[in-house]
């Protein structure tokens, strides 16, 4: 596994990878790579990784939570809880009507980091009439939580994340190494292969990107979440169809839930977010029939193409959302030279995680490997057909060497 791992990370020059997804209830997870290619550590399932924007749905998820508590309310008007965002923007006439709705399920009229307006002096749309993604109101919603509650968001999160089994989360940088008393690696983010400066330890947790934690965590989020009705029911569930124009998907397919991405087919309804912070990046996606789920994050900005080829496999086709993602997000990579190889190399991992194989020794899973390549090749079937009476690549397969006659 680990010679898979290297090749893949080679071929898809990324510093480190981790993967983890749920299938028919059964979890996996790898994790391969450098956390700083200065002074090379190596990752394993445990260490942190920057959520970037997939820290959306989490916060959306613990805001959700305490409206389930009785300690918050969906349609309050912020404004009459508390004051928000710099002085012009109280002058502005929709400055009154913004609610936590708005914000979490993204039409809020305020604007991305990155666009105009991201001094949150003005709305750029008006909130509750069309989807505007934007960090920046999850900011003063941030604001304005923290006020009436009169705690911290970090407190706030890890009362949730004890419930949701996510051990290894966290809205801050770890200044002593340690989270929960267990001490921790960070993968720190790079360009290229060039390491980036860390994030400020005294930093305030962000809700619209600042979690740090692993692909196994993240995949304890999305099943709590589907197994709650509640939050099936709300973060979820796609309520918007707003979306700017598009053509693949068309707009109709993509929805916003009350805290997260909805894409939809004639065969499936997937929940899905992405992110994408200054050299890490992240994705996920989950099969709202049957639950089944996969996260994958990268301390680079590579790895869209990989993230899809591992996405597949758990929750089928779903080329048109990331060609969406490509074209009106900015999630996309640069062309790999060898992107059959890394298709490969992505069924030989997922497929010897999954047959309870990933300590096989590198010969071995180079064995392995061919045999992918060869039923591949002959238009077998796929690894992980969701039929399971023509899915007879685990019995065509076999780690055992020839026998020689």
């Amino acid at each position: 596994m680990k010679k898979l791992m290297q090749e893949l990370l080679d071929k898809a020059n990324i510093p480190a990878l981790s993967l983890s997804w749920c299938q028919e209830d059964s979890r996996h997870a790898v994790a391969y790579g450098k956390t700083d290619t200065s002074a090379p550590s190596p990752v394993d399932t445990n260490t942190l990784f920057q959520a970037a924007s997939l820290s959306k749905p989490v916060s959306a998820a613990i805001i959700l939570d305490l409206v389930d508590q009785g300690k918050w309310n969906l349609d309050t008007p912020l404004a009459d809880i508390a004051d928000y965002g710099p002085p012009e923007l109280r002058q502005d006439p929709h400055y009154r009507t913004l609610t936590t709705r708005m914000v979490i399920g993204q039409y809020s009229g305020l604007a991305n980091y990155g666009q105009d307006g991201d001094d949150g002096t003005k709305f750029i749309a008006i909130p509750n009439t069309r989807f505007t993604y934007s960090g920046v109101a999850l900011d003063f919603l941030q604001q304005v939580i923290e006020k009436d509650i009169h705690k911290k968001w970090e407190d706030i999160a890890q009362d949730f994340f004890t419930r949701a089994n996510m051990k290894h989360s966290t809205f801050r940088q770890l200044p002593d190494g340690r989270l929960n008393g267990t001490r921790l690696e960070v993968a720190k983010a790079h360009l290229g292969n060039v390491p980036l400066p860390p994030l400020r330890d005294d930093g305030p947790g962000v809700l619209a990107g600042g979690l740090l934690t692993t692909a196994e965590d993240y995949i304890s989020f999305l099943q709590y979440c589907f197994k709650n009705d509640y939050f099936k029911s709300t973060l979820l569930t796609g309520t918007l169809s707003g979306l700017p124009p598009t053509i693949s998907p068309e707009t109709s397919q993509i929805q916003w839930g009350l805290g997260i991405g909805v894409y939809s087919d004639l065969e499936k309804t997937i929940a899905f977010h992405w992110g994408n912070n200054p050299g890490s990046i992240s994705f996920c996606a989950m099969d709202m029939k049957t639950g089944d789920s996969v996260v994958s994050f990268s301390n680079s900005m590579n790895g869209p193409f990989v993230f899809q080829q591992v996405a597949e496999p758990i929750v089928g086709d779903i080329k048109p959302l990331f060609q969406w993602l490509s074209d009106y997000c900015n999630f996309k990579d640069s062309p790999s030279k060898e992107p059959d190889a890394i298709v490969a190399t992505v069924d030989s991992i997922l497929s010897l995680a999954r047959k309870g194989l990933a300590d096989k020794s590198d010969a071995e899973a180079n064995r392995f490997k061919q045999s992918v390549q060869q039923v591949t090749a002959s238009g077998g079937p796929g690894i992980f057909s969701k039929d399971k009476e023509k899915d007879t690549l685990n019995s065509t397969l076999s780690l055992k060497p020839p026998q020689k006659k």
